[in-house]
Protein backbone atom coordinates (compact mmCIF):
# COMPACT_ATOMS: atom_id res chain seq x y z
CA UNK A 1 0.00 0.00 0.00
CA UNK A 2 1.30 3.43 -0.95
CA UNK A 3 1.57 6.16 1.67
CA UNK A 4 0.53 9.74 1.04
CA UNK A 5 1.32 13.10 2.62
CA UNK A 6 -0.91 14.93 5.06
CA UNK A 7 0.43 18.36 6.01
CA UNK A 8 3.88 17.19 4.99
CA UNK A 9 3.82 14.00 7.06
CA UNK A 10 3.16 10.50 5.73
CA UNK A 11 0.37 9.33 8.03
CA UNK A 12 -2.09 7.46 5.85
CA UNK A 13 -2.62 5.04 3.01
CA UNK A 14 -3.84 5.16 -0.54
CA UNK A 15 -7.26 3.57 -0.27
CA UNK A 16 -9.02 4.13 -3.57
CA UNK A 17 -9.36 4.75 -6.49
CA UNK A 18 -6.48 3.03 -8.27
CA UNK A 19 -8.51 2.91 -11.48
CA UNK A 20 -7.82 6.64 -11.70
CA UNK A 21 -4.05 6.24 -11.80
CA UNK A 22 -0.97 5.48 -9.74
CA UNK A 23 -0.41 7.84 -6.83
CA UNK A 24 2.75 9.87 -6.32
CA UNK A 25 2.95 11.35 -2.82
CA UNK A 26 3.73 14.97 -3.54
CA UNK A 27 0.58 16.75 -2.46
CA UNK A 28 -0.93 17.49 0.94
CA UNK A 29 -4.24 16.19 2.19
CA UNK A 30 -6.59 18.81 3.59
CA UNK A 31 -8.91 18.16 6.51
CA UNK A 32 -11.86 15.85 5.90
CA UNK A 33 -12.69 12.21 6.35
CA UNK A 34 -12.47 11.35 2.67
CA UNK A 35 -11.92 13.95 -0.02
CA UNK A 36 -11.15 13.78 -3.72
CA UNK A 37 -7.61 15.16 -3.99
CA UNK A 38 -5.23 15.94 -6.78
CA UNK A 39 -2.02 13.91 -6.90
CA UNK A 40 0.61 14.03 -9.62
CA UNK A 41 2.07 11.42 -11.92
CA UNK A 42 4.59 12.81 -14.40
CA UNK A 43 2.76 15.81 -15.90
CA UNK A 44 -0.73 14.42 -15.37
CA UNK A 45 -3.06 15.09 -12.44
CA UNK A 46 -5.24 12.40 -10.91
CA UNK A 47 -8.16 12.67 -8.48
CA UNK A 48 -8.13 10.27 -5.57
CA UNK A 49 -9.98 9.49 -2.41
CA UNK A 50 -7.95 9.28 0.79
CA UNK A 51 -8.63 8.44 4.40
CA UNK A 52 -6.91 10.44 7.12
CA UNK A 53 -6.11 7.43 9.30
CA UNK A 54 -3.40 4.81 8.99
CA UNK A 55 -5.78 2.06 7.91
CA UNK A 56 -7.19 1.26 4.47
CA UNK A 57 -10.58 2.74 3.72
CA UNK A 58 -12.32 0.17 1.50
CA UNK A 59 -15.38 0.76 -0.62
CA UNK A 60 -18.51 0.12 1.43
CA UNK A 61 -20.85 -1.18 -1.25
CA UNK A 62 -24.16 -2.61 -0.10
CA UNK A 63 -25.32 -4.03 -3.41
CA UNK A 64 -28.23 -1.63 -3.88
CA UNK A 65 -28.77 -0.93 -7.59
CA UNK A 66 -30.28 2.09 -9.32
CA UNK A 67 -30.15 3.91 -12.68
CA UNK A 68 -28.22 7.17 -13.03
CA UNK A 69 -28.79 7.80 -16.74
CA UNK A 70 -30.93 6.47 -19.56
CA UNK A 71 -34.15 4.52 -19.46
CA UNK A 72 -34.65 0.78 -19.76
CA UNK A 73 -35.83 -0.36 -23.21
CA UNK A 74 -35.72 3.23 -24.52
CA UNK A 75 -32.87 3.06 -27.01
CA UNK A 76 -31.87 6.32 -28.70
CA UNK A 77 -29.01 8.79 -28.99
CA UNK A 78 -30.01 11.74 -26.84
CA UNK A 79 -28.11 13.90 -24.37
CA UNK A 80 -29.88 15.09 -21.24
CA UNK A 81 -30.01 14.82 -17.46
CA UNK A 82 -30.33 11.40 -15.88
CA UNK A 83 -33.22 9.35 -17.21
CA UNK A 84 -33.91 11.91 -19.95
CA UNK A 85 -30.73 10.79 -21.73
CA UNK A 86 -30.74 7.85 -24.13
CA UNK A 87 -28.09 5.25 -25.04
CA UNK A 88 -27.62 2.29 -27.37
CA UNK A 89 -25.58 -0.32 -25.48
CA UNK A 90 -23.13 1.71 -23.34
CA UNK A 91 -20.86 -1.29 -22.97
CA UNK A 92 -17.58 -0.24 -21.34
CA UNK A 93 -17.09 2.57 -18.82
CA UNK A 94 -14.16 4.64 -17.54
CA UNK A 95 -13.85 7.42 -15.00
CA UNK A 96 -11.53 10.23 -13.98
CA UNK A 97 -13.44 10.47 -10.67
CA UNK A 98 -15.20 13.62 -11.85
CA UNK A 99 -16.97 12.29 -14.93
CA UNK A 100 -17.99 8.89 -16.20
CA UNK A 101 -17.23 8.05 -19.82
CA UNK A 102 -19.49 5.58 -21.61
CA UNK A 103 -18.38 3.93 -24.84
CA UNK A 104 -21.81 3.79 -26.49
CA UNK A 105 -21.33 0.93 -28.91
CA UNK A 106 -24.31 1.21 -31.25
CA UNK A 107 -24.41 5.00 -31.19
CA UNK A 108 -20.74 4.96 -32.28
CA UNK A 109 -19.78 7.68 -29.82
CA UNK A 110 -18.28 8.48 -26.42
CA UNK A 111 -20.62 10.01 -23.86
CA UNK A 112 -19.66 11.94 -20.72
CA UNK A 113 -21.76 11.78 -17.54
CA UNK A 114 -21.09 14.44 -14.90
CA UNK A 115 -21.05 12.48 -11.63
CA UNK A 116 -22.29 15.46 -9.62
CA UNK A 117 -25.40 16.12 -11.75
CA UNK A 118 -25.84 13.00 -13.94
CA UNK A 119 -25.85 15.28 -16.97
CA UNK A 120 -25.04 13.35 -20.15
CA UNK A 121 -23.28 15.00 -23.10
CA UNK A 122 -21.61 13.64 -26.23
CA UNK A 123 -17.87 14.13 -25.93
CA UNK A 124 -17.06 12.85 -29.43
CA UNK A 125 -18.80 11.00 -32.21
CA UNK A 126 -22.20 10.89 -33.84
CA UNK A 127 -25.28 12.60 -32.37
CA UNK A 128 -27.75 11.45 -35.03
CA UNK A 129 -31.02 10.01 -33.71
CA UNK A 130 -32.34 7.42 -33.10
CA UNK A 131 -29.01 5.68 -33.82
CA UNK A 132 -25.56 7.14 -34.28
CA UNK A 133 -23.65 6.88 -37.56
CA UNK A 134 -20.37 4.99 -37.78
CA UNK A 135 -17.15 6.18 -39.40
CA UNK A 136 -13.44 6.61 -38.80
CA UNK A 137 -12.85 10.35 -39.18
CA UNK A 138 -10.61 12.29 -36.82
CA UNK A 139 -11.92 15.69 -35.80
CA UNK A 140 -13.32 17.82 -32.99
CA UNK A 141 -16.33 16.64 -31.03
CA UNK A 142 -19.18 15.48 -33.24
CA UNK A 143 -17.00 15.88 -36.36
CA UNK A 144 -15.14 12.76 -35.27
CA UNK A 145 -16.62 9.33 -35.92
CA UNK A 146 -16.20 5.85 -34.43
CA UNK A 147 -17.29 2.31 -35.23
CA UNK A 148 -18.75 0.36 -32.31
CA UNK A 149 -16.34 1.43 -29.54
CA UNK A 150 -16.50 -1.05 -26.67
CA UNK A 151 -14.15 0.30 -24.00
CA UNK A 152 -11.36 2.61 -23.02
CA UNK A 153 -9.68 4.49 -20.22
CA UNK A 154 -9.57 8.03 -18.87
CA UNK A 155 -6.71 10.17 -17.57
CA UNK A 156 -6.75 13.77 -16.38
CA UNK A 157 -6.42 15.12 -19.93
CA UNK A 158 -7.40 12.35 -22.34
CA UNK A 159 -9.86 9.57 -22.97
CA UNK A 160 -8.36 6.60 -24.84
CA UNK A 161 -10.83 4.61 -26.91
CA UNK A 162 -10.73 1.03 -28.13
CA UNK A 163 -12.46 1.77 -31.43
CA UNK A 164 -13.39 -1.84 -31.92
CA UNK A 165 -15.03 -1.82 -35.33
CA UNK A 166 -12.27 0.31 -36.83
CA UNK A 167 -9.46 -1.82 -35.29
CA UNK A 168 -7.83 1.36 -33.98
CA UNK A 169 -6.90 3.18 -30.78
CA UNK A 170 -8.15 6.75 -30.56
CA UNK A 171 -7.32 9.65 -28.24
CA UNK A 172 -9.85 12.31 -27.23
CA UNK A 173 -8.75 15.56 -25.62
CA UNK A 174 -11.30 16.12 -22.86
CA UNK A 175 -10.79 19.88 -22.96
CA UNK A 176 -11.88 20.39 -26.56
CA UNK A 177 -13.12 17.01 -27.84
CA UNK A 178 -10.35 16.74 -30.43
CA UNK A 179 -10.05 13.12 -31.55
CA UNK A 180 -7.01 11.60 -33.24
CA UNK A 181 -6.03 8.06 -34.19
CA UNK A 182 -2.81 7.07 -32.41
CA UNK A 183 -2.42 3.42 -33.45
CA UNK A 184 -3.79 1.03 -36.02
CA UNK A 185 -5.44 1.72 -39.36
CA UNK A 186 -9.20 1.96 -39.86
CA UNK A 187 -10.62 -1.06 -41.65
CA UNK A 188 -7.39 -3.04 -41.37
CA UNK A 189 -7.97 -5.81 -38.86
CA UNK A 190 -4.73 -7.78 -38.55
CA UNK A 191 -1.92 -8.62 -36.13
CA UNK A 192 1.19 -6.49 -36.54
CA UNK A 193 3.47 -4.94 -33.93
CA UNK A 194 5.06 -1.64 -34.87
CA UNK A 195 4.84 2.14 -34.56
CA UNK A 196 1.52 4.02 -34.63
CA UNK A 197 -0.39 3.58 -37.87
CA UNK A 198 1.86 0.69 -38.90
CA UNK A 199 0.54 -1.45 -36.04
CA UNK A 200 -2.54 -3.58 -36.55
CA UNK A 201 -5.24 -4.76 -34.14
CA UNK A 202 -8.20 -7.08 -34.58
CA UNK A 203 -11.23 -5.91 -32.61
CA UNK A 204 -9.54 -4.15 -29.64
CA UNK A 205 -12.09 -4.19 -26.83
CA UNK A 206 -10.67 -2.56 -23.70
CA UNK A 207 -7.80 -0.39 -22.40
CA UNK A 208 -5.99 0.02 -19.08
CA UNK A 209 -3.54 2.87 -18.44
CA UNK A 210 -0.41 2.39 -16.35
CA UNK A 211 2.03 5.29 -16.39
CA UNK A 212 2.94 6.09 -19.98
CA UNK A 213 1.61 2.82 -21.41
CA UNK A 214 -1.76 1.65 -22.65
CA UNK A 215 -2.52 -2.05 -22.27
CA UNK A 216 -5.07 -3.18 -24.83
CA UNK A 217 -7.24 -6.30 -24.82
CA UNK A 218 -6.96 -7.25 -28.50
CA UNK A 219 -9.92 -9.59 -28.81
CA UNK A 220 -9.50 -11.50 -32.06
CA UNK A 221 -5.72 -11.68 -31.73
CA UNK A 222 -6.07 -13.34 -28.29
CA UNK A 223 -3.45 -10.91 -27.01
CA UNK A 224 -2.73 -8.06 -24.65
CA UNK A 225 -0.87 -5.38 -26.58
CA UNK A 226 1.17 -2.53 -25.07
CA UNK A 227 1.12 0.93 -26.65
CA UNK A 228 3.76 3.40 -25.45
CA UNK A 229 2.46 6.96 -25.19
CA UNK A 230 6.03 8.21 -25.56
CA UNK A 231 6.65 6.96 -29.10
CA UNK A 232 3.34 5.19 -30.00
CA UNK A 233 5.15 1.88 -30.50
CA UNK A 234 3.00 -1.24 -30.16
CA UNK A 235 4.25 -4.62 -28.94
CA UNK A 236 2.59 -7.85 -27.84
CA UNK A 237 2.82 -7.96 -24.06
CA UNK A 238 1.11 -11.30 -23.46
CA UNK A 239 -0.68 -13.99 -25.43
CA UNK A 240 -1.08 -14.01 -29.18
CA UNK A 241 -2.32 -17.56 -29.59
CA UNK A 242 -5.67 -19.03 -28.59
CA UNK A 243 -5.70 -21.32 -25.56
CA UNK A 244 -5.61 -21.55 -21.78
CA UNK A 245 -1.95 -22.10 -20.97
CA UNK A 246 -0.38 -19.86 -18.30
CA UNK A 247 3.15 -18.67 -18.93
CA UNK A 248 5.36 -15.63 -19.50
CA UNK A 249 4.48 -13.09 -22.17
CA UNK A 250 3.82 -14.58 -25.59
CA UNK A 251 4.31 -18.12 -24.28
CA UNK A 252 0.97 -17.75 -22.49
CA UNK A 253 -2.29 -18.40 -24.32
CA UNK A 254 -5.47 -16.36 -24.05
CA UNK A 255 -8.92 -17.01 -25.43
CA UNK A 256 -11.82 -14.93 -26.74
CA UNK A 257 -13.70 -13.04 -25.91
CA UNK A 258 -10.88 -10.89 -24.46
CA UNK A 259 -13.54 -8.42 -23.44
CA UNK A 260 -12.12 -6.35 -20.60
CA UNK A 261 -8.91 -5.43 -18.81
CA UNK A 262 -8.19 -3.83 -15.43
CA UNK A 263 -5.15 -2.85 -13.40
CA UNK A 264 -4.11 -2.12 -9.83
CA UNK A 265 -0.83 -0.55 -10.97
CA UNK A 266 1.15 -3.75 -10.31
CA UNK A 267 -0.81 -6.30 -12.31
CA UNK A 268 -3.27 -6.49 -15.14
CA UNK A 269 -6.46 -8.49 -14.66
CA UNK A 270 -8.15 -10.07 -17.65
CA UNK A 271 -11.55 -11.79 -17.64
CA UNK A 272 -10.96 -14.72 -20.02
CA UNK A 273 -14.59 -14.93 -20.97
CA UNK A 274 -14.67 -18.03 -23.16
CA UNK A 275 -12.82 -20.01 -20.48
CA UNK A 276 -14.85 -18.57 -17.56
CA UNK A 277 -11.70 -17.63 -15.66
CA UNK A 278 -9.82 -14.57 -14.45
CA UNK A 279 -6.18 -14.17 -15.45
CA UNK A 280 -3.52 -11.98 -13.79
CA UNK A 281 -0.58 -10.56 -15.72
CA UNK A 282 2.35 -9.19 -13.74
CA UNK A 283 3.44 -5.86 -15.24
CA UNK A 284 7.10 -6.36 -14.33
CA UNK A 285 7.51 -9.92 -15.62
CA UNK A 286 4.55 -10.48 -18.00
CA UNK A 287 3.80 -13.70 -16.08
CA UNK A 288 0.24 -14.83 -16.81
CA UNK A 289 -1.51 -16.75 -14.02
CA UNK A 290 -5.05 -18.03 -13.63
CA UNK A 291 -6.24 -16.69 -10.28
CA UNK A 292 -9.95 -17.54 -10.19
CA UNK A 293 -12.42 -19.83 -11.90
CA UNK A 294 -12.01 -23.16 -13.66
CA UNK A 295 -11.37 -23.59 -17.37
CA UNK A 296 -14.57 -24.55 -19.18
CA UNK A 297 -16.67 -24.84 -16.01
CA UNK A 298 -19.54 -22.41 -15.38
CA UNK A 299 -21.33 -21.66 -12.15
CA UNK A 300 -21.99 -19.18 -9.36
CA UNK A 301 -19.81 -20.65 -6.61
CA UNK A 302 -18.11 -18.19 -4.25
CA UNK A 303 -14.84 -19.66 -3.00
CA UNK A 304 -11.11 -18.97 -2.99
CA UNK A 305 -9.25 -18.79 -6.30
CA UNK A 306 -9.78 -21.63 -8.72
CA UNK A 307 -12.45 -23.20 -6.53
CA UNK A 308 -14.78 -20.32 -7.51
CA UNK A 309 -16.92 -20.43 -10.65
CA UNK A 310 -17.94 -17.73 -13.17
CA UNK A 311 -20.06 -17.68 -16.31
CA UNK A 312 -18.63 -15.61 -19.17
CA UNK A 313 -17.04 -12.72 -17.21
CA UNK A 314 -16.78 -9.77 -19.61
CA UNK A 315 -15.15 -6.89 -17.73
CA UNK A 316 -13.39 -5.83 -14.55
CA UNK A 317 -12.15 -2.86 -12.54
CA UNK A 318 -9.92 -2.60 -9.46
CA UNK A 319 -9.94 -0.17 -6.54
CA UNK A 320 -6.51 -1.44 -5.47
CA UNK A 321 -7.91 -3.81 -2.85
CA UNK A 322 -10.66 -5.61 -4.72
CA UNK A 323 -11.33 -6.64 -8.31
CA UNK A 324 -14.93 -6.13 -9.39
CA UNK A 325 -15.95 -8.48 -12.22
CA UNK A 326 -18.91 -8.10 -14.58
CA UNK A 327 -20.06 -11.74 -14.60
CA UNK A 328 -22.27 -11.50 -17.67
CA UNK A 329 -24.17 -14.77 -17.87
CA UNK A 330 -24.70 -14.83 -14.12
CA UNK A 331 -26.17 -11.28 -14.30
CA UNK A 332 -24.03 -10.34 -11.32
CA UNK A 333 -21.10 -8.28 -10.08
CA UNK A 334 -18.53 -10.52 -8.41
CA UNK A 335 -15.62 -9.48 -6.18
CA UNK A 336 -12.11 -10.89 -5.81
CA UNK A 337 -10.01 -9.95 -2.80
CA UNK A 338 -6.63 -9.23 -4.39
CA UNK A 339 -4.74 -10.40 -1.30
CA UNK A 340 -6.55 -13.65 -0.50
CA UNK A 341 -8.17 -14.31 -3.92
CA UNK A 342 -11.46 -14.98 -2.12
CA UNK A 343 -14.37 -14.59 -4.56
CA UNK A 344 -17.69 -13.14 -3.44
CA UNK A 345 -20.89 -11.81 -4.99
CA UNK A 346 -21.59 -8.10 -4.56
CA UNK A 347 -24.97 -8.18 -6.30
CA UNK A 348 -26.84 -10.81 -8.31
CA UNK A 349 -30.09 -10.99 -10.23
CA UNK A 350 -29.41 -7.84 -12.21
CA UNK A 351 -32.23 -6.93 -14.59
CA UNK A 352 -29.81 -6.77 -17.50
CA UNK A 353 -26.47 -8.48 -17.85
CA UNK A 354 -23.33 -6.38 -17.22
CA UNK A 355 -20.80 -6.47 -20.03
CA UNK A 356 -17.59 -4.54 -20.52
CA UNK A 357 -15.47 -2.85 -17.89
CA UNK A 358 -17.30 -1.29 -14.92
CA UNK A 359 -15.95 1.89 -13.32
CA UNK A 360 -15.44 2.58 -9.63
CA UNK A 361 -15.27 5.70 -7.46
CA UNK A 362 -15.73 6.06 -3.71
CA UNK A 363 -18.78 4.01 -2.65
CA UNK A 364 -20.00 3.74 -6.24
CA UNK A 365 -19.61 1.09 -8.91
CA UNK A 366 -21.05 1.84 -12.33
CA UNK A 367 -21.78 -0.65 -15.09
CA UNK A 368 -23.26 -0.80 -18.57
CA UNK A 369 -23.76 -3.61 -21.04
CA UNK A 370 -24.42 -4.91 -24.51
CA UNK A 371 -28.20 -4.94 -24.14
CA UNK A 372 -28.52 -1.93 -21.84
CA UNK A 373 -30.08 1.44 -22.54
CA UNK A 374 -29.00 2.67 -19.11
CA UNK A 375 -25.99 3.42 -16.94
CA UNK A 376 -26.44 1.73 -13.59
CA UNK A 377 -24.87 2.27 -10.19
CA UNK A 378 -24.33 -0.14 -7.30
CA UNK A 379 -23.81 1.61 -3.97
Amino acid sequence: MVSFLRRGTAVGLLVAVSSCGVFSSDCALTDGACDPLIGYLSTQRWPYCFETTNVPYPLFLSGTESVIAGQASAFDNLDGVGTAARFQAPRGLATDCVSLFAFDQFNHNVRRIDLATNTVTTLAGSTSSPTGTSGSADGVGTAASFASPRGGAATERYVYVADTGNHTIRQIDKENGNTITIAGSAGSGAYVDGPGSSARFNFPASIAVVGQNLYIADQNNFAVRRLSLKDLSVITFAGGTQGTTDGVGTSAQLDGIVAGIATDGTNLYLPDSANHIIRRINLATAQVTTIAGQVGVTGTTDAVGTAALFNSPRGAVSDGLTLYVADRNNSSIRTINLTTLAVGTLISGLATAPEGDPAVTLNRLYYGGYTLATINVVQ
